[in-house]
């Protein structure tokens, strides 16, 4: 057969979901996969809120965008998540849960338990609930923070949770291969978490915080989803936990 009479086979389509699509770093993401070519699954708590932002995307998007409403601590909207989403290639977490910012002798215990059943152990069910539906060859990116490693007295309840999710990459990432685990771990940044505060402040605040980082400034969330397309993109990274924190463990 001459070479002009060779068909190609249409690329696969690639298929993403990213849970905790309406934070700051969620919104990131998805803006940066729907300028590709393939479908994109928003999903949150938030729908109203999600779909505002779903529309927006639309206007660049690439990809076909439809949005879920789920919750990492609801088995249900999980399932009921999986079963519309169907086939994933690349599964991405990005909810977090704040937890008090305070040393042992003022923490509110029962705070930092619903803390760790929505990011800890909501982010294991939701693998484990997506298992039937992930590519063999696809990838999960888990998010933790650097107060994982980074000692910060008053951020017990945030290590906790967060060194737990760092340490279980690794062993799924070997029980589950092919399938690629990682997770992105990002320093301080510019993001929804400081919206309470007067803008002003705000600004003074993540000034005098990025002062002391070797990058000299805080992170933004665009960022800190490049990090998040890294791991999905490179085949050859798993197991793995990436730091973007503007030098914040080195300092």
């Amino acid at each position: 057969m001459s070479a002009a009479h060779v068909r190609l086979s249409p690329a696969p389509i690639v298929r993403s979901l990213v849970i905790g699509a309406q934070s700051s770093i969620g919104r990131a993401v998805a803006a940066r996969l729907s300028r590709r070519r393939g479908e994109l699954m928003l999903a949150c708590g938030d729908l109203p809120g999600l779909e505002g932002t779903a529309h927006s995307l639309r206007a660049l998007a690439k990809s076909e965008i439809q949005t879920h409403q789920a919750l990492l601590e609801d088995t249900d909207s999980l399932r009921r998540l999986f079963d519309h989403a169907g086939q994933i290639d690349h599964l991405v977490i990005t909810a977090s849960a704040p937890s008090p910012g305070l040393r042992l002798a003022e923490l509110d215990l029962d705070e930092v338990r619903l803390a760790f059943e929505r990011k800890l152990w909501g982010s294991i069910q939701a693998v484990q609930l997506a298992l039937p539906y992930l590519s063999r060859h696809g990838s999960v990116t888990l998010t933790t923070g650097i107060v994982a490693r980074k000692v910060t007295p008053g951020a017990l309840g945030r290590t906790l949770i967060n060194a737990a999710l760092e340490a279980s990459v690794k062993v799924l990432a070997r029980e589950l291969a092919p399938l690629r685990v990682n997770a992105v771990s990002p320093g301080l940044t510019d993001s929804d978490g400081y919206n309470g505060l007067d803008p002003m402040a705000r600004m003074a605040m993540l000034a005098r915080a990025g002062d002391r980082l070797p990058a000299g400034r805080v992170g933004s969330a665009d960022e800190i989803a490049s990090a998040y397309l890294f791991a999905i993109d490179n085949a050859f990274v798993t197991g793995t936990v990436i730091d973007v924190d503007g030098g914040a463990l080195i300092s």
